[in-house]
């Protein structure tokens, strides 16, 4: 053999020999081993099982031993989507979309308006006594609801997310109104504990005869007015003597929706500047417009409330007003 070839074939040999060494040395080394815990899977978030990872040569295992090697993929567990049951709202419940029927998650207790689960629905808990007022000039009526900070019984409303559902309206028989005789009920909300200020919410019904109006307004002489017209709910106002309402608060926003003849919230307006505070107080009153006499009241009964952070049934006793 030629001195060039066994030259060549001792550096392979070495080569060959250090790669060997190396690659021992690489599949031989003390893994750093992590451990993720087990997560179950929720209707809408996918879970995981224990595994451990190995931050040094990144590799992923299903034992602490490190015998078993696997692919982060093998420890996703799919989200299990959502088990919807047809039902009905138990006694003292209503569904915010005004249905009679909701599909439950018999999970995670879930409520939406469809089958399919697309269209979240809230559950809404009666809370707060009904309440008329049969007007005295322009004196205010009796409180709503009225929190313990300012000598009522029940905790201030402090959520940042809440729906209420109500309705406002009056103790007689609209259709009985003549054409011009407009008349209101207000809603008034103390919302924070400091300021002594009161925010409005405003119903007004002129009965012209095929010009009827229904005028909703965030506020007294109000820039911002809804004006609901026509047949549908001129018939709507005459059956039910005023209207079910949803005000629905999101942070610093205040939404109200009217509920027309099929039981879906028309958006009437909303407001902002709601990120103060609570609410403390809500009372009923109505003024101009109003028979000074005990035959002609107002009233906001049916008020239900959806909270997005309790339990109603077990938070109930704090939010309720005897």
């Amino acid at each position: 053999m030629k001195k060039s070839t066994k030259c060549a074939a001792v550096i392979l040999s070495v080569c060959m020999l250090t790669g060997s060494l190396f690659l021992s040395a690489c599949n031989s080394h003390t893994h750093d081993l992590t451990m993720i815990a087990a997560k179950d899977a929720s209707c809408t978030e996918a879970g995981n099982c224990a595994y451990w990872h190995c931050e040094e040569c990144g590799k992923y295992f299903s034992d602490e031993a490190a015998t078993a090697e696997i692919v982060l993929e093998d420890t996703v567990i799919q989200a299990l989507g959502h088990d919807l049951n047809k039902k009905t709202p138990e006694e003292g419940q209503s569904l915010s979309n005004g249905a009679k029927e909701y599909y439950s998650c018999s999970r995670c207790g879930a409520a939406f308006a469809d089958e399919s689960g697309n269209t979240p629905v809230q559950l809404l808990i009666k809370m707060f006594a009904d309440r008329e007022f049969y007007a005295k000039g322009t004196e205010n009526g009796p409180d709503v609801f009225q929190s313990t900070q300012i000598g009522g019984q029940a905790a201030p409303i402090a959520s940042q997310n809440f729906v209420l559902r109500f309705f406002m309206g009056f103790t007689y028989d609209v259709d009985t109104l003549t054409t011009g005789q407009a008349v209101e009920v207000h809603m008034n909300i103390h919302r924070t504990n400091a300021d002594p200020n009161w925010w409005q919410f405003i119903m007004e019904y002129h009965p012209t005869e095929g010009k009827e109006t229904i005028v909703v307004t965030p506020n007294k002489n109000a820039t911002e007015e809804k004006l609901f017209t026509g047949e549908e709910w001129a018939a709507l106002m005459k059956e039910q003597n005023g209207l079910y309402f949803l005000l629905q608060r999101q942070g610093d926003r205040l939404a109200c929706y009217a509920e027309d003849a099929q039981g879906t919230p028309q958006l009437a307006f909303s407001v902002m500047g709601f990120s103060e505070g609570a609410v403390y107080q809500m009372r009923i009153a109505h003024f101009e417009g109003f028979f000074a006499d005990d035959a002609h009241g107002c009233t906001i009964r049916d008020m239900e409330i959806a909270l997005d952070t309790v339990n109603l049934k077990a938070e109930r006793s704090a939010y309720c007003a005897a």
